[in-house]
């Protein structure tokens, strides 16, 4: 699950900040949204809300604020736009890790529904998966382990249930998946 490095290297996808390169980072180019038009458009509510919950950013409210009060005067179209108002707000101070990796990350997970569709997907692939195969998953965010995991122990169970965690005396008998 997530990005590998040959959409990291190259600039013209928008996923990374060290290079510059416009603020788009779709994994399909076919769909409508972009990165570039969620900063532009989202209140800084909604991109609080992304960075926090898709990026676990501290600061999550200061920089959506920031985003709303700069695109005031112009539109964000570039990655070192975004990287660059994120590290003035946020300076290294000798850290490894750039202070715009939550946000790009959470910008990254919104524009591609990437939690939206990872349950439908885990699906299609237990679907082409041969009798007896095994699904393995590389995950590298908590919310993907969480939704991961559930998937697995679902279909790992010898019984199926009705209701919630309380009702299980409405067992009944199946076989793994």
């Amino acid at each position: 699950m997530g990005l590998s490095s040959p959409q990291l290297d190259e600039a013209g996808r928008g996923f990374s900040f060290q290079q510059d390169g416009p603020l788009d980072m779709r994994m399909d180019t076919r769909q409508a949204l972009t990165a570039a038009s969620l900063v532009n458009t989202a209140s800084a509510e909604e991109l609080a809300k992304i960075f926090w919950e898709l990026g676990g950013e501290r600061d999550a409210r200061r920089f959506a604020r920031a985003i709303v009060h700069d695109r005031e005067q112009g539109p964000f179209e570039r990655t070192l736009q975004l990287a660059e108002l994120i590290e003035r707000l946020a300076p290294r101070r000798g850290k490894k890790t750039h202070p715009a990796t939550k946000v790009f990350q959470a910008l990254r997970i919104a524009v591609n529904r990437e939690v939206e569709l990872l349950a439908p997907g885990l699906a299609g692939a237990l679907k082409i998966l041969k009798p007896g195969g095994r699904l393995a998953v590389l995950m590298f965010h908590s919310l993907e382990v969480r939704i991961v995991k559930d998937f697995g122990r679902a279909r790992a169970r010898d019984y199926t249930f009705t209701g919630g965690w309380m009702f299980r005396s409405c067992v009944n008998r199946a076989r793994p998946r």
